[in-house]
């Protein structure tokens, strides 16, 4: 259930959690060919990231592939660091 304005009335309505938080709206104005439109979603967006949990928070990175290039093993070609260089060598 979530809150919905229906005429200038708050009603409770069935949904979906990303309908409740306005995600395909989100989503489209991030898409957008409008800098506008995107900044707008942008906006969203930030306003939408404090309030959700670490575990969501790190499944919507992975889910878009986000990383921290500090966490990554070396092996990774995503980390793109050089190599520690021994100051005794």
């Amino acid at each position: 259930m979530h809150r919905r304005k229906v005429m200038g009335q708050d009603v409770l309505v069935p949904g979906q959690l990303g309908e409740a938080l306005q995600l395909p709206r989100i989503l489209n104005r991030l898409q957008s060919k409008q800098q506008k439109q995107r900044d707008r979603g942008l906006e969203d967006f930030k306003e939408l990231w404090p309030t959700l949990s670490r575990l969501t928070r790190q499944k919507v990175m992975e889910k878009i592939d986000w990383y921290d290039p500090k966490n990554l093993d070396w092996e990774d070609k995503r980390s793109n660091r050089r190599p520690v260089v021994d100051p005794d060598a």
